[in-house]
């Protein structure tokens, strides 16, 4: 799509001269004040729609500025924020002198937003209630409609609309240390089903639906991929992962049977698309097809893996994972892991994993890449709570996950 100007940004001038401005494109841009002349612009990647300011250190003048998509208009309209052709949200400070030389770093890709909403089943009476609870409630962040404009989630394609880890989030807060605020005071849980069903309708509307192929999977062909590889390149999963999902000895990788397929194959086609980067997984999924992932995702999802045995741990390291997992860690603002991941690790299909039984090496591996920001792809939420944990913490979650006896039922594959 061209890039259209939807508004300008805050204004800047100078005793030289000189007005500084950004706008909504993603360009900031200097002008001769009496004539308008542009005299330099630069692409800021994002929107930049905060006042520049202007300062002196050692005789030398800076220009900074926030770049960032904001305000009234995309958290409300989101609908039609897209009218300026930009609406990636980059939060940075950007300064500039005369005669810099440096660039900015090229951006990761962009999430896609997926819309694969669960099946539209509530009455034309809970979808009115429900919009009018969302319009009194939920608008003015996730904006009219359910359609959001680049600063919050879009609603229509979280994963919470299809599972019960909604109202940890909408009522009790387990999302409140990212800015989504618990409602508990206001909303109960008819209430906030309601909100739910009607996101649930909107997601379900054409306007709103991702176009889908009408490939539907097969876990006896995912079968075959596991056990054999392609060939296109992509080698078989069973090497690492073995036949039935689990590992090898050295618990590096992770333990994927029973997953849910929507988790599985999302996470091969992040790492097909750059969204997720890792030099053994990447050149793999690229390798897969769309319909290999789908395949491999509902064969997995089917199989059942052999418990593995816990290595000697801890039982201070395991009671103190225990207690993080089950109430998380007040004074940090940490929320037990068990509002989304079920009180016994036991995930929610279609899209929470699970974590019993998951491997203590490769949960405190994924933890740290959340905590050091090296890994993006699950939106925010995952690097909210992992960045505020130790890796002592990290450990202790890790070991007592692993440990415990009660692996998880497994999931439907819930391909359409």
């Amino acid at each position: 799509m061209a890039r259209q100007l939807s508004w300008n940004g805050g204004i800047l001038t100078s005793a030289g001269n000189l007005v500084i401005q950004g706008n909504a494109v993603g360009d900031v841009a200097a002008y001769r004040a009496d004539s308008g002349e542009k005299l330099w612009s630069m692409f800021a990647q994002s929107p930049v729609m905060a006042a520049p300011i202007t300062y002196e250190v050692d005789g030398e003048q800076y220009i900074a500025v926030l770049s960032g998509w904001g305000g009234a208009y995309p958290l409300l309209q989101g609908r039609t924020s897209d009218k300026s052709g930009n609406e990636r949200n980059v939060s940075r400070l950007l300064v500039f002198k005369l005669d810099a030389k440096g660039e900015l770093p090229a951006l990761p890709p962009a999430p896609k937003l997926v819309i694969d909403p669960p099946a539209d089943t509530a009455t034309a009476a809970e979808i009115a209630t429900g919009e009018g609870l969302y319009g009194q409630f939920c608008t003015v962040c996730h904006g009219e409609a359910a359609v959001a404009g680049g600063v919050t989630p879009d609603l229509r394609g979280s994963p919470f609309i299809a599972v019960d880890a909604w109202y940890s989030v909408v009522l009790d807060g387990a999302l409140k240390e990212g800015g989504m605020a618990p409602f508990g005071s206001v909303l109960d849980r008819t209430k906030a089903t309601a909100i739910r069903s009607y996101i649930v309708h909107r997601a379900n509307q054409p306007d709103s639906l991702t176009e889908t192929s009408a490939y539907r999977a097969d876990a006896n062909k995912g079968a075959v991929v596991v056990a054999q590889g392609t060939p296109s390149g992509a080698p078989a999963c069973a090497l690492c992962h073995a036949f039935t999902g689990g590992s090898d000895s050295s618990g590096a990788f992770p333990r994927v049977a029973g997953q849910p397929a929507p988790y599985l194959a999302r996470q091969l086609r992040d790492f097909a698309s750059g969204v997720r980067s890792s030099a053994i997984m990447s050149p793999i999924a690229r390798a897969l097809s769309s319909g290999n992932i789908d395949d491999v995702a509902a064969y997995y999802a089917t199989a059942e893996a052999r418990f593995p045995p816990l290595a000697s741990a801890d039982p201070q390291l395991i009671k103190r994972g225990k207690e993080l997992a089950e109430a998380g860690d007040r004074a940090k603002g940490v929320t037990g892991c068990g509002a989304c991941h079920g009180a016994a690790g036991s995930g929610e299909s279609p899209t929470i994993p699970y974590l019993a039984g998951q491997y203590a090496h490769y949960t405190a591996s994924q933890l740290q890449m959340w905590q050091r920001g090296f890994r993006r792809n699950s939106p925010t939420t995952m690097m909210l709570f992992a960045k505020m944990l130790d890796d002592e913490e990290i450990a202790a979650l890790a070991a007592y996950y692993q440990q415990l006896a009660t692996s998880a039922p497994l999931a439907q594959s819930n391909n359409r």
